[in-house]
């Protein structure tokens, strides 16, 4: 056979005669069986601290999401029809694109319950409250508020709808009336705040 020619059958056969035999180590197969079996099985339940970790997690995140589903019906955001709420500018709308000093904001909401109010506060103290306020108007089942910005401020539209009484505004302001508002039962609408500079 010359260099570079794979050798034939003959030489083959002869060359691996030529072998050492090696016996693998005792016990192999029971080895490789046992490695294979334990792959083949689901993964060891994980430590008991770890085990605690996520049961405390999930708790966590199960009263969070029903704490969320109970608050919602009472005091979520509104409907598009429900409140409508616009800002006609004055003159061109300030440096920042936003709206400004002597802008109109009028609001409406469309309203079916005994009780109801539209309330606007300004960084979360009342400044309308309708009906009550001489800039307020009802038509039917709607309540519409002009507002003419006098000052810069966070001004949030928010109606508050009811078959009972509604409670009275706070000197505390906004977060307080909404929360009282819901604890009676009443249903909170509003529309994101505008920022006025």
């Amino acid at each position: 056979m010359t260099s570079g020619e794979p050798p034939d059958d003959a030489e083959l056969i002869a060359k691996l005669a030529s072998l050492d035999v090696i016996e693998p180590p005792p016990g192999w197969v029971d080895r490789a069986v046992e490695r294979w079996e334990q792959r083949q099985q689901p993964q060891a339940a994980p430590p008991r601290r770890r085990r605690w970790r996520w049961g405390a997690a999930a708790a966590v995140v199960v009263a969070a999401v029903a704490a969320a589903v109970a608050f919602v019906p009472r005091c979520g955001s509104a409907r598009h029809d429900e409140l409508v709420v616009a800002v006609a500018h004055r003159g061109p709308p300030d440096r920042a694109g936003g709206t400004a000093v002597g802008d109109t904001m009028t609001a409406t909401a469309r309203v079916s319950e005994p009780h109801e109010e539209l309330r606007i506060y300004r960084d979360d103290r009342l400044v309308v409250r309708c009906p009550g306020d001489a800039a307020c108007r009802r038509d039917g089942a709607k309540l519409t508020v002009a507002l003419t910005f006098d000052r810069p401020g966070r001004y949030q539209v928010v109606v508050l709808a009811g078959t009972s009484e509604l409670p009275e505004p706070t000197p505390q302001g906004m977060t307080l009336d909404l929360l009282q508002a819901s604890e009676r039962g009443a249903r909170v609408a509003r529309q994101p705040a505008i920022d006025v500079r």
